[in-house]
């Protein structure tokens, strides 16, 4: 299986130290990981394991993958989403908003994405989600434009 792993703008070394320990697993031998990490720190390349800073257009990347461990970024869990790809969101704890862990939970809760609150758990997540059959979102506009334009037009 190949697997992008992604954290954004912002370090999440946590993260990249898991998937980098998880690589060198017997089971997980057969998986290959490629990390967009931002500035964090650095791990040794392996055969099944590559980082990068950043991945210019990374939504045009992501039908190269079959699975997406994405921090709880918003842009980024929506644009997966729209993509329809299988993802683990990682919410990053550490950071000082916790924003993340309030979009982390409501994917959680409508099964669009399997949910990582601890990174030490990314291992059976990964398995689980072979299996995993996400609902599938469908992006309600709540943005009254075509409404407004209306009521402009005929004012």
């Amino acid at each position: 299986m190949k697997i992008l792993v992604t954290v954004g703008t912002t370090r999440f070394d946590k993260l990249i130290k898991q998937i980098r320990a998880i690589s060198a697993l017997p089971d997980m031998a057969d998986n290959f990981f490629m990390c967009q990490k931002a500035d964090g720190l650095s791990n040794s390349e392996t055969h099944n394991f590559k980082e990068v800073n950043f991945i210019q257009s990374i939504e045009n990347h992501y039908s190269e993958y079959d699975l997406v461990i994405s921090h709880a970024g918003a842009g980024s869990i929506f644009s997966l989403l729209d993509y329809e790809k299988k993802i683990i969101i990682a919410p990053n704890l550490d950071r000082l908003d916790k924003h993340q862990s309030d979009i982390a939970r409501y994917m959680g809760d409508k099964q669009f994405a399997l949910i990582c609150w601890n990174v030490e758990d990314i291992e059976r997540l990964i398995n689980i989600a072979c299996s995993f059959q996400p609902n599938k979102f469908e992006l309600v506009r709540f943005f009254k434009n075509d409404e407004f334009i209306d009521l402009i037009n005929n004012a």
